[in-house]
Formats: C-alpha cells, sequence, structure tokens
C-alpha cells in the first residue's frame, strides 16, 4: 500500500503542470471565455483539486471501513 501511495505521490509530481492546466481549462469552459492565470494562481487551483479529491477518497475509505464487520 505504502509503494502505490508513493508511486502516485510522484505520478502526480510528474505530471502537476498538466493538472494545473487542467484545472484552469475546466474553469475557463465554465466562464465561457479563455483564462489566463499566474503559475501561481494555476497551482493553487490545482492544489485545491487535488485537496478535493485526496478528500473524497479519504471519505470513501472511512465510509468503507465503517462498513465493514469482522467475522464472528
Amino acid at each position: 500500500m505504502l509503494a502505490l501511495t508513493v508511486a502516485v505521490g510522484i505520478h502526480l509530481i510528474l505530471h502537476w503542470t498538466w493538472i494545473c492546466g487542467f484545472v484552469t481549462g475546466k474553469l475557463s469552459r465554465l466562464r465561457g471565455r479563455r483564462i489566463r492565470l499566474l503559475e501561481s494562481h494555476r497551482t493553487i487551483y490545482g492544489v485545491t483539486m487535488l485537496i478535493g479529491i485526496l478528500s473524497v477518497l479519504l471519505a470513501m475509505l472511512f465510509a468503507a471501513s465503517l462498513s465493514t464487520v469482522s467475522p464472528s
């Protein structure tokens, strides 16, 4: 499990520019016009999206741990 977490972390670090560009593109479509942001703003949006995704994943893991029952 730890190896998978490290691999995903490295993958995100290597593709960080793409992640920030993806978020900026989605925001551009929502607003209906092209958004030109500073690199720092793109990073903030990317980190916000990443925190959101990780929060959802952790909530799902927590719900799964609550729903498991140990055998008698």
